[in-house]
């Protein structure tokens, strides 16, 4: 009798390590609540154990991935809404969607955080940590490579000025995805040197006054898209920069870090001539 009840305490061990493994094994039904999580999973994960991503993965306009991104459906960041396709992970930010983590995770849901990754150092630990949430080291391990690869230009006496101007007047300054491309670029982010840290707002004054090497756009000069990017089109701007000092970085290339990177920052260098 002794014996049996070890034997069944055994098989209740061996049962909960199988549960626990089960747990943590390549999750299968994977959504994304978060646009830079999305682009992390259309780098990494394999096309069928994308369940949902956001609604803005599959906007060229700030989703560097956009075309893959069509293949899959959208969900919004409802509780409901995203426990209809029945997933075994979801990725969130860690700054939104409280009541619906919290909900989730009620039901049993495993939910994990994801923060922005300003640096290549920190891109390079998200992209480790991603690749392993999801069962896709390998994957992990090829744009691991990419961004650990990439060096900063020789240093140079002279480094060209370069200000990324966004709608409404927004600049990215000290610790920030722009800051970090137009370093590994080869540029001196105007921003910082106007004493400027995360993200600030320049008057048009101020950029008349304080005027770059090169300014870049998130669009082609031409037609504001709205009221917001008007600033952006401003005659004086015509008259301040010459057309080769403008440059023309896509938003999707600087919303999240990651697998983006790299092409942010050779669209960098061959506009500043480094390439």
């Amino acid at each position: 009798m002794r014996a049996s009840r070890h034997g069944m305490k055994w098989m209740v061990f061996a049962a909960m390590l199988f549960c626990a493994g089960t747990a943590q094994a390549q999750p299968q039904r994977i959504v994304s609540l978060n646009l830079c999580a999305d682009q992390y999973l259309l780098a990494l994960a394999e096309p069928e154990q994308i369940a949902a991503l956001t609604p803005h993965a599959a906007d060229p306009g700030i989703s560097f991935l956009s075309e893959k991104a069509r293949a899959h459906p959208a969900v919004h960041s409802a509780a409901e809404a995203v426990m209809e396709f029945k997933p075994d992970l979801v990725l969130a930010s860690r700054f939104r969607d409280s009541e619906t983590k919290t909900m989730l995770r009620r039901f049993g849901i495993r939910v994990e955080e994801i923060s922005r990754a300003e640096i290549i150092d920190d891109m390079i630990a998200q992209t480790r940590r991603i690749a392993a949430l999801i069962g896709q080291p390998q994957n992990g391990a090829a744009l691991i490579a990419a961004l650990a690869g990439m060096t900063e230009p020789p240093a140079a006496a002279h480094r060209p000025t370069a200000l990324a101007y966004e709608r409404r007047g927004y600049i990215s300054g000290s610790g920030t995805i722009v800051a970090e491309m137009l370093r590994y670029a080869g540029a001196a982010n105007h921003a910082e040197n106007l004493g400027r840290s995360a993200v600030s707002r320049i008057t048009l004054e101020e950029l008349v006054l304080n005027r770059p090497d090169f300014l870049i756009l998130d669009t082609p000069r031409g037609t504001p898209r709205d009221v917001g990017s008007e600033v952006l089109h401003h005659p004086v701007l015509t008259r301040l920069f010459r057309d080769d000092q403008f440059i023309h970085m896509p938003s999707a290339l600087a919303v999240c870090g990651g697998p983006s990177f790299p092409a942010a920052v050779e669209t960098l260098r061959r506009a500043l001539g480094h390439s």
